[in-house]
């Protein structure tokens, strides 16, 4: 079953009707909505306008065009009432492009019908993202000709109202769609997520963030064992080099003895062969005095039980978090099941106490039975009791002719969460 979904919001400043007015009208370049796809930005349509629209130019024009009230607008006063309307994935796809334009045409009469056609300030299909849906603003100006936002938006009862009046109206056209649930059943849920998301991802960064130092420990010590090794190795490296005696002549110019310096010759190769040597002993010359005076083992000793404990502690707390990150996943698990068998309940007590309404109809009069629901709706005034008691289309009609009811609809999560929504 889908859901019909209607969203109302005050807007409070000029600024904020600006950044609407450009997320409406796709006027930035960059989104932090990554579900637009820009390649269809095209197929989007205002069922208001024919161009593009600033919208605080377009408020003050419908103002001074309709609003007649004597007093002076207060300038903190609301003038801009901006709102959703769309279902869900299941209930588009299963239409063609112009069943969907048609079902937002109907939903803007709608508006119109609510709101008065000279307030409405735009009505634009986005069809660009996951799920089409109608973004829609309105100016709120009363019937007797004040700008009232508080009037026209009313409290939680007229939004509850609003949402039921919009559902009956796509109902009266052909649309199969149930009434969205509200924002106060569905906060508690978001509110869940919300937490879960934001702990489950410190931890997360936690987590990588101790492994991150247990790597950084791990490649310290490897650095520092390759260089030792490179440098014994070196050490190691037996000395086998080929030479000569250095030789010169002496007894003058012409004398042919020849006597040796008491130097050799070796070659380049050999000799840089040398100089790697006397290098790798000086790089390792102050752990060899270390290793003469005795202290190098005990030093050595100390540091690999300090890189130990380090990571030891590290590995310990690593476990911690994966175990609160476990116990946060379960406790969710936990939470869904608890809401799951909380709308069970619901829906057995309502097919129960429907049921027990209809052994009632059956064994009494109707006249009698209509006095019977109409005294328990004066006493309880609960359009969900009405739901109850409605066994058939004469208990609906008279229902309607009782409360002269136009009907319903929706609420849905916005792009945005600034203002008052449902």
């Amino acid at each position: 079953m889908s859901y019909s979904i209607v969203r109302v919001s005050k807007v409070k400043s000029g600024t904020n009707t600006t950044g609407i007015q450009k997320h409406v009208q796709r006027e930035n370049n960059n989104y932090e909505n990554e579900d637009i796809d820009h390649s269809k930005t095209y197929l989007n349509y205002d069922l208001v306008n024919d161009n593009k629209q600033n919208f605080n130019n377009l408020i003050e024009e419908k103002i001074e065009q309709n609003y007649t009230n004597k007093r002076k607008i207060r300038t903190d006063a609301v003038k801009h009432i901006d709102g959703l309307i769309t279902s869900d994935n299941e209930f588009f796809n299963n239409q063609t492009s112009e069943d969907t334009k048609r079902f937002f045409e109907q939903a803007k009469q709608f508006l119109e019908q609510e709101y008065g056609k000279d307030n409405l300030l735009y009505a634009t299909v986005h069809m660009d993202e996951k799920t089409p849906h109608m973004h829609y603003g309105v100016v709120p100006i009363t019937d007797d000709g004040r700008l009232s936002a508080k009037e026209v938006v009313g409290n939680k009862k007229a939004l509850t109202e609003f949402q039921d009046r919009f559902n009956e109206y796509v109902k009266q056209r052909g649309y199969d769609l149930e009434r969205g649930q509200s924002r106060q059943v569905t906060n508690a849920k978001h509110e869940q997520m919300s937490q879960y998301k934001q702990k489950t991802e410190y931890h997360k960064q936690e987590y990588e963030r101790e492994s991150q130092k247990t790597d950084h420990i791990k490649q310290k010590n490897d650095k520092l064992i390759q260089e030792y090794q490179k440098s014994l190795n070196t050490l190691k490296k037996p000395i086998n080099v080929p030479y000569e005696q250095e030789t010169e002549k002496v007894g003058g110019l012409f004398s042919k003895e020849i006597q040796e310096t008491g130097n050799v010759v070796i070659s380049q190769e050999d000799f840089n062969e040398f100089q790697k040597q006397i290098k790798a002993a000086q790089d390792i010359s102050e752990d060899y005095q270390f290793v003469k005076s005795g202290q190098v083992l005990k030093n050595a000793e100390q540091k690999y039980r300090d890189l130990d404990d380090e990571l030891t502690e590290s590995k310990i707390e690593n476990e911690n978090l994966v175990n609160e990150f476990n116990d946060l996943a379960q406790r969710y698990n936990q939470l869904l099941d608890e809401n799951q068998k909380k709308d069970k309940e619901l829906s057995d007590s309502f097919r129960l106490f429907q049921s027990v309404f209809k052994i009632i109809k059956n064994v009494v009069k109707e006249d009698v039975y209509h006095r019977l629901i109409d005294h328990i709706d004066n006493r309880l005034e609960s359009p969900k009791m009405r739901e109850v008691m409605t066994v058939d289309n004469n208990d609906d009609l008279f229902f309607k002719k009782k409360h002269k009811v136009q009907e319903p609809e929706i609420i849905f999560e916005n792009d945005r969460d600034d203002g008052f929504t449902l």
